[in-house]
């Protein structure tokens, strides 16, 4: 099960910002991915897309990457 985490950064200006991640729950372990996001409904929409694939746990860290790469490549 995936669900949507909340956090709050700062920056090295001291500007405050909401982003966004999840946490994949199992019935061994959290494990969590903060700071993914900067909109809700992107994080949200991601991780509806989780809970209702296949996508093996294993792979989610990779995925993750591939995120944050694309974002970066913006």
């Amino acid at each position: 099960m995936y669900m949507l985490r909340i956090d709050e950064i700062e920056d090295e200006a001291e500007r405050r910002f909401t982003v966004y991640g999840f946490d994949v729950i199992s019935k061994d372990n959290i494990e969590s991915y903060p700071d993914i996001f900067f909109e809700r409904d992107t994080a949200e929409n991601f991780i509806e897309m989780l809970n209702n694939s296949d996508i093996d746990k294993k792979q989610i860290a990779e995925i993750v990457d591939d995120i944050i790469c694309a974002m970066c490549s913006k």
